[in-house]
């Protein structure tokens, strides 16, 4: 097991993968890991992340917003920080409306670069969601769940989970926080690079407490933002997951926020006050196969201070980047091998994609809309893979 958080982005080191990044985690994994994509630009022609689950369509649109009250700790000069935020909401007559693109232009073209790809390989990946498509309205307005990325990662990485959220019923707002991720791009195509200290357990833990900042300024943002979604989000019912180091974001947020009434960890290494003073909140740990509380000190802490309803889930054969992108399009894009074992997993792409919207899917159900969610109170023979470790 890992115990640090994954760094996550394309050109983080030399691999190259279609979609994806370089991982950060042990020498040994380094070492295996830095290999080149011989993936042709025309072999992802056509590829398309899976069909949504839910029963709505899915609009998209982004926002940068900045905190004039805050200053940015990793910026080169002086300045307020800012971040960029993407929404996906169900949305209607979407054919009125063009598709997103996986990443933003400068975005892919830097991350190409970088890596070596062929140009036009990221940009051929197809989404299911709709740019600035009108929202679906509900009374009440939907639930509301945000998410944090991975440990130097794009919210493009994570596209899958978001959109699938959306059609469930749910607006999803995903952060990229700068200077964090290895690239972000701003409106008029400016990029922000990865600018923290080298990583340690230091780093890793002020990034959190950034990270968690950037987070409860984007919720009070929420119920000022204009346009289409003015109005479409219940903002009494709002819910966190993150993946890896936005794991550790999403409890660390809730340790300050009272407004997020539930959270998920998706195999993240936790930092800051949290893991001693835990939560009263439900919280839900969902781990790849190598990733427990016996080889992690902090979720072992952390699961002795919570006090209200939580789950400890691992999905056998999963490895930690089993919770990106990369598990449904490792196939079409033929990345099989571009990858340790022990970070993608074995288990078949379709089918953790299907896990996880599942259990993320009941997860917020339950404690966003109080519906009867029996498939997290124990094992279930239809997903034999996912283990309670409670």
């Amino acid at each position: 097991m890992m115990r640090n958080p994954k760094r996550l982005g394309l050109a983080g080191v030399a691999l190259a993968v279609a979609l994806t990044s370089a991982v950060l985690v042990s020498t040994s994994v380094q070492a295996s890991s830095r290999a080149v994509s011989t993936v042709p630009a025309s072999d992802a022609d056509g590829v398309e992340l899976p069909a949504l689950p839910g029963r709505y369509d899915v609009g998209t649109l982004t926002r940068a917003l900045t905190d004039h009250h805050r200053a940015d700790p990793f910026a080169p000069t002086p300045q307020d920080r800012s971040v960029m935020v993407q929404l996906w909401y169900p949305a209607t007559d979407v054919e009125r409306s063009a598709p997103a693109p996986y990443m933003t232009s400068a975005l892919a073209a830097f991350e190409e670069n970088a890596s070596g790809l062929p140009a036009g390989t990221l940009g051929s990946i197809r989404t299911r969601a709709h740019v600035d498509a009108p929202p679906r309205r509900t009374r009440g307005g939907w639930p509301v769940v945000l998410f944090s990325p991975g440990s130097g990662s794009s919210r493009s990485l994570y596209t899958t989970m978001v959109e699938d959220l959306a059609s469930q019923g749910f607006v999803v707002v995903a952060i990229d926080h700068p200077y964090d991720a290895d690239a972000v791009e701003f409106p008029g195509g400016r990029l922000v690079l990865r600018n923290l200290p080298p990583d340690s357990d230091q780093t890793n833990a002020a990034a959190v407490a950034v990270r968690a900042d950037d987070t409860s300024f984007v919720l009070n943002e929420l119920s000022m933002l204009d346009g289409r979604l003015r109005g479409t989000m219940n903002l009494h019912r709002v819910g966190m997951f993150g993946h890896s180091m936005g794991g550790a974001t999403t409890a660390a947020t809730m340790r300050t926020d009272p407004r997020i009434a539930a959270g998920v960890d998706l195999d993240g290494t936790l930092y800051g006050p949290v893991v001693d003073a835990g939560l009263s909140r439900p919280f839900l740990l969902m781990s790849s196969a190598g990733h427990d509380r016996s080889n992690d000190g902090t979720w072992a802490t952390f699961w002795s201070h919570l006090r209200g309803w939580h789950r400890d889930l691992k999905v056998t054969g999963s490895g930690h980047l089993t919770y990106t992108d990369i598990a449904p399009l490792s196939g079409p894009l033929h990345l099989a091998g571009m990858f340790p074992t022990e970070m993608t997993g074995t288990i078949d792409g379709d089918r953790a994609v299907q896990i996880e919207q599942t259990y993320l899917t009941a997860y917020f159900d339950r404690f966003l809309r109080n519906a009867p969610t029996p498939l997290l109170d124990g094992p279930d023979p239809t997903y034999p893979e996912v283990h309670f470790e409670d």
